[in-house]
């Protein structure tokens, strides 16, 4: 049975996207990650090479997209 405690999510972001909206996004979606002690990662600007080991990743744009 999968879970949410099961989950580790990656959160991506461009600091540059939106003139700087992108990280206030990101910023929201991680404070709900927090308030539901979900497991996650935040990359800002420096992402990683591969994003094995993450069950769900959100990309974040400035101009108001989210992808999941």
């Amino acid at each position: 049975m999968f879970t949410f405690q099961h989950k580790h999510i990656c959160v991506l972001c461009n600091s540059l996207a939106g003139a700087g909206r992108a990280v206030e996004y990101a910023s929201l979606i991680t404070g709900k990650l927090e308030r539901k002690c979900l497991k996650f990662a935040q990359f800002i600007d420096c992402w990683p090479e591969t994003l094995d080991g993450f069950t769900d990743i959100f990309i974040v744009g400035g101009d108001g997209t989210i992808n999941f």
